[in-house]
């Protein structure tokens, strides 16, 4: 008897704690944009489109359902930006705009916030494209996001299932516009080198090689060599370089000497690596990096939320066990 109680109260406790973990859903959502008369790049699966100051268009894509449930996608629109891994990215972010940008895709391109989808079954979206009233060489460069809402949430709140990016490019002319590279800040504390980086042309900045050396009083000299970074028109990022990544740099004065290359072309003129480039910059800027001690500060453990349902079953199991024993140790003193 005892021995089926321990094996009941056991499988109440797995069941309750099996409750609280959660399934992984495949994406449901495709995404297959209309591409115009007036696409640039035939073959791209995006908008690359060439359109005249002041013109309107319409665009139009198709939101595929191929899930057994009805879905609810959010769309929102968002220019352009350079991560802080110098990586593009199409979708919202808390990342402010760069100075250098005077249009905004999402002043430019309009349409629906939510839509609503049934199971297996598509749906027209169209967006209205205005394009800027002065003329401009470059390209706008932006996307349109769409987000699955997970209704099912376990803690009551909407949660983004699947998220994907549509990119989007508008050029008023195909005239080519050569990218800029500038030196906002070049600064270190305890744990990194940050070079604040910017673009401010209207133009994609490819295959991005920086070659950074600081060369302290004593003429010891400290290299780092990145991989291949990316930047979109009109953006800025704070690339930081780890100081172990410099050879373990010690705290003292240097000065830092950055060559930066961009668009790797077998007939480019500067060479680096054993590559050749079209483009290439060069920096000279005095650092201090100074010998502080690292904040200590008090540690805080931050307990994740719970369901009480577990606990729940639990205390009544071992109720019911202690009712059960009391139960027969009654009867047995009665007997």
């Amino acid at each position: 008897m005892i021995k089926k109680l321990v094996i009941l109260m056991v499988v109440l406790c797995s069941v309750a704690f099996v409750k609280t973990a959660k399934a992984d859903a495949d994406n449901p959502l495709s995404v297959i944009p209309d591409l115009p008369s007036n696409q640039v790049n035939k073959q791209a699966s995006w908008f690359d489109l060439l359109l005249g100051d002041g013109k309107a268009q319409e665009l139009s894509l198709d939101l595929v359902n191929s899930g057994q449930k009805a879905i609810t996608v959010d769309i929102s629109v968002a220019p352009a930006l350079t991560n802080d891994n110098g990586l593009i990215t199409y979708s919202p972010s808390s990342q402010k705009p760069d100075a250098s940008l005077k249009y905004n895709l999402k002043d430019y391109l309009k349409g629906p916030d939510k839509v609503e989808i049934p199971a297996v079954s598509s749906k027209k979206v169209s967006f209205k494209l205005k394009m800027p009233e002065a003329q401009f060489d470059g390209v706008i460069a932006g996307g349109i996001n769409f987000s699955v809402e997970n209704q099912a949430s376990s803690n009551f709140r909407v949660q983004s299932l699947y998220q994907y990016a549509l990119a989007v490019n508008l050029q008023e002319n195909t005239r080519a516009v050569a990218p800029s590279l500038e030196l906002d800040k070049l600064e270190a504390d305890n744990s990194n080198v940050t070079l604040g980086l910017a673009n401010p042309a209207m133009a994609y900045m490819n295959q991005l090689m920086l070659d950074l050396s600081l060369k302290s009083k004593d003429g010891k000299v400290y290299h780092y060599h990145s991989s291949k970074l990316e930047m979109a028109p009109n953006s800025s990022f704070k690339l930081a370089i780890p100081r172990k990544l410099l050879g373990q740099v010690p705290a003292g004065e240097y000065q830092a000497s950055l060559t930066a290359y961009a668009k790797q072309d077998a007939t480019g003129k500067y060479s680096y690596q054993g590559g050749h480039y079209d483009y290439a910059w060069k920096f000279k800027q005095a650092l201090t990096i100074s010998q502080k001690k690292e904040a200590i500060g008090e540690a805080v453990t931050i307990k994740p939320k719970s369901s009480l349902l577990p606990w729940l079953i639990i205390g009544v199991s071992l109720l019911l066990v202690f009712a059960i024993f009391g139960g027969l140790y009654y009867k047995k003193g009665r007997s």
